[in-house]
């Protein structure tokens, strides 16, 4: 997987992420930063990374830091009685100031099993996110589009 910097500029993938900040593209010879995670911040995220992704790829990365240990094992994430498979996506979340953050979606993995804390600004976006605000999101067969409040179905 590539690696990026926390909040520098996102290049993995042209289109509307392209521009955005990077958060979470971790890898395993460089250090990062580790910490508590504020509370509901884990949950908020998890339902992040098992909703609609902005980016969908084929194949998996696997987590640099278990691979030796998992030899190479997929991250399976089970939330809220749902499944997912980590490492083919990616998430993105649009903080009420307009940034937008992109993630892989083992983002999850890193801050639940290696206490990765991802800068505060996207912490705040995905709590924000998790209220009903905004998410960058792509509807399936379509390309990543913005979508807010208004647009997720029964919101007013």
């Amino acid at each position: 997987m590539a690696y990026y910097r926390d909040l520098s500029r996102f290049r993995y993938e042209s289109g509307l992420l392209h521009g955005g900040l990077s958060v979470g593209w971790l890898t395993w010879w460089l250090p990062y930063r580790r910490g508590r995670a504020p509370e509901g911040f884990p949950a908020a995220l998890l339902d992040l990374c098992m909703g609609p992704k902005a980016v969908q790829h084929r194949g998996l990365h696997y987590c640099p830091f278990c691979f030796r240990w998992r030899q190479g094992s997929p991250i399976r994430l089970r939330h809220d009685g749902r499944e997912a498979l980590l490492g083919g996506s990616i998430v993105a979340v649009r903080h009420p100031d307009g940034t937008i953050f992109a993630a892989p979606d083992l983002i999850c993995h890193y801050v639940e099993i290696h206490r990765y804390l991802p800068p505060a600004k996207f912490i705040e976006a995905v709590l924000d996110w998790k209220k009903g605000l905004e998410a960058v999101e792509a509807p399936a067969g379509s390309t990543p589009n913005l979508r807010g409040r208004e647009d997720r179905p029964g919101a007013r």
